[in-house]
């Protein structure tokens, strides 16, 4: 995000072994102050909040994956992945700036703030092999 309240939807991969930062795909939509988590080599992003300071709602329900399981650092192949927008099982409500834990085939988020103005006390358990939410 900049002064004006534009965001991205580039993706960057760092290796923390070798430092080396790859770009991958661009996310279907653009955001910031969403949190990400790889589970079973596929890269999660929940939400977000969208930039547009003024119009509401302005933080997303989605959630994004990226297949990484055959990842190749050294490959350029690797742009022409694409993130799939999981629109049958979004957030079950607006969220940004949430914590993510995962455990087993579980993803956990963990509060964050709704539409930017108030702090959200809930849990919600999201499954990684059948997208469904708990």
């Amino acid at each position: 995000e900049d002064e004006n309240f534009n965001c991205s939807n580039a993706v960057t991969l760092v290796n923390i072994k070798t430092g080396k930062c790859t770009e991958l795909a661009p996310l279907k939509k653009p955001r910031y102050d969403c949190p990400s988590i790889v589970v079973n080599k596929i890269l999660f992003v929940f939400g977000g909040y969208k930039g547009d300071a003024w119009i509401f709602p302005r933080t997303l329900k989605d959630v994004e994956m990226l297949d990484l399981s055959d990842f190749d650092f050294s490959s350029s192949s690797n742009q022409r992945r694409q993130f799939q927008l999981l629109e049958n099982h979004p957030l079950p409500e607006r969220l940004e700036d949430a914590t993510l834990v995962a455990k087993g085939d579980f993803i956990y988020v963990i509060g964050g703030l709704n539409n930017g103005l108030s702090a959200v006390d809930t849990v919600y358990r999201f499954n990684v092999a059948n997208h469904e939410w708990f």
